[in-house]
C-alpha cells in the first residue's frame, strides 16, 4: 500500500524548506492514528494508561479529591473579617485564597492574593477594608 502525498511546491518561497510537506504529513499521520484509534476500540482510559503524567492523561486519571485541601489547611473566614485578618488567615495555611463563609458555614465568595493586589494598586489602604466588599461573589464549585 502506498499513501502518496505528493506536494509539488513547498510554502518556502525557496522551496527548500519542508512546510507544505510537512504539514500534509502531519495531516496524514492523524487520519492513519484515529482511523487506527477507531478500529482497536481505544477509549479515554486506553489513553490514561498509556500517557498517564502528560496533560490529557493526568486529566483523565485526577479526581477532585485528589486536589481537594483538607478543612484544617483551608483559610476560611467571615464575611466581616478585614482584608488583613484574611491575608494572615491565608498565610498561616499557606494558601493562595480564603474562602469567605457566613456563620451557617454557607460558601459567600472567595479572595485571592491576585485580588489583594489588583485592589492594592488603586488602594494601599485595602487592608483595613472588609472582605465582604472585595471578594468574589458566586465562584465554580465542584
Amino acid at each position: 500500500m502506498v499513501l502518496d502525498v505528493n506536494i509539488e511546491q513547498e510554502a518556502c518561497p525557496l522551496n527548500l524548506a519542508p512546510t507544505s510537506s510537512t504539514t500534509a504529513m502531519l495531516a496524514l499521520g492523524d487520519a492513519i492514528a484515529m482511523v487506527l484509534l477507531e478500529a482497536r476500540g481505544f477509549d479515554k482510559e486506553d489513553f490514561a494508561k498509556f500517557h498517564p503524567g502528560g496533560k490529557i492523561g493526568r486529566s483523565l486519571l485526577i479526581r477532585v479529591h485528589q486536589l481537594m485541601r483538607p478543612r484544617e489547611s483551608m483559610a476560611v473566614v467571615l464575611p466581616t473579617a478585614t482584608v488583613r485578618d484574611v491575608l494572615k488567615a491565608m498565610t498561616s495555611v499557606r494558601a493562595g485564597a480564603a474562602v469567605v463563609a457566613g456563620e451557617d458555614r454557607q460558601l459567600l465568595g472567595i479572595f485571592t492574593h491576585g485580588d489583594f493586589a489588583r485592589h492594592f494598586q488603586s488602594d494601599p489602604k485595602v487592608g483595613e477594608r472588609l472582605v465582604a466588599d472585595l471578594m468574589t461573589l458566586n465562584p465554580v464549585t465542584v
